[in-house]
């Protein structure tokens, strides 16, 4: 039932593909997963995966398109905050693991705000992750997942790469001019 709600606001895929920053993306998959997360001071933890230096959440509130309509100004004043918090310099950021659904709603506003507030400040593109391209979107526990892919990369020094990236959708900020580059290929 909930799927179908889903479908019938054009969220959902028709193919079962999250075709993330691609021009044919029409939507998302939805999945599932289960994630636990274990954080500690780490002069007690015996092993690091790797290392939180901030956590922030928004939340859009009521506006007129709906619930399902990001808003840009919260996404960058966001991301702005936890960067300022976690005293890092946003033109040193050189990749980050997007929430990117493949959605016609949120992919521009997502886009936009990691292009003002980051990529447009760069000298070198962004290096741009989307887990839902390879696990589709596990909702409520999306940002969890985002956390253990992080995690991988810190492990590996290796970024998986999206799949399902074909044609680049030139209509969301930075991906025409080549700022935000989605990873294709197995990346240090």
């Amino acid at each position: 039932r909930i799927s179908a709600q889903f479908r019938d606001l054009k969220m959902i895929t028709k193919d079962g593909k999250c075709k993330c920053l691609d021009a044919s993306a029409d939507g998302y998959v939805r999945s599932e997963a289960v994630v636990a997360t274990f954080i500690q001071r780490s002069r007690d933890a015996k092993r690091i995966y790797c290392y939180l230096l901030g956590c922030n959440s928004n939340s859009d509130g009521f506006k007129e398109e709906g619930i399902t309509f990001p808003s840009i100004k919260g996404q960058k004043q966001l991301l702005k905050l936890t960067y300022e918090n976690a005293g890092l310099d946003p033109a040193k950021i050189g990749y980050i693991e997007a929430h990117i659904t493949g959605t016609k709603a949120g992919d521009p506003v997502e886009t936009t705000a990691m292009y003002d507030v980051i990529a447009s400040k760069k000298d070198e593109p962004l290096l741009v992750g989307c887990l839902k391209s390879n696990i589709g979107h596990t909702e409520g526990s999306s940002g969890l997942c985002a956390i253990a892919k992080a995690c991988i990369v810190y492990q590996t020094s290796l970024i998986p790469p999206n799949i399902h990236y074909n044609t680049p959708n030139i209509e969301l900020k930075g991906i025409a001019d080549g700022k935000l580059k989605p990873v294709t290929t197995i990346t240090p």
